[in-house]
């Protein structure tokens, strides 16, 4: 039981780490909106996270394979004349997702921290 107390923790860790990254990024994105040529920024994690998630065998999960990517969007198409690719209301609609994920990931960390300390000290 604890073994599977700590994967959960290990993951919503990792979770709340690819959620700061792409917190990181997507400010990036929102402050270079008006520089010329720039492609938006993106972070890979769930993609990673569901293929250790598949692979799981009675004896546990790895996640040594889990791994937070960053890197430049995929789609080079941009529609704008100086060939930047950053959709403001699009940044700014995943920065709200992004933030309200965050929260609740933290909220879902600190729940399972007072469990077990609840567990622990027997009440």
């Amino acid at each position: 039981m604890l073994e599977r107390m700590h994967i959960n923790e290990t993951v919503l860790g990792m979770a709340m780490q690819a959620s700061a990254a792409r917190n990181a990024a997507i400010s990036s994105n929102i402050a270079n909106v008006d520089t010329p040529g720039y492609k938006r920024e993106v972070v890979g994690f769930e993609k990673s996270l569901a293929e250790a998630l598949d692979k799981a065998t009675a004896k546990g999960v790895d996640l040594s394979g889990v791994e937070i990517t960053q890197g430049k969007a995929r789609e080079a198409f941009s529609w704008r004349i100086d060939k930047n690719n950053v959709d403001m209301e699009a940044e700014m609609s995943a920065l709200y997702q992004n933030s309200a994920r965050y929260d609740a990931l933290a909220s879902c960390f600190m729940s399972a921290k007072k469990r077990l300390a609840l567990a622990i000290m027997g009440r």
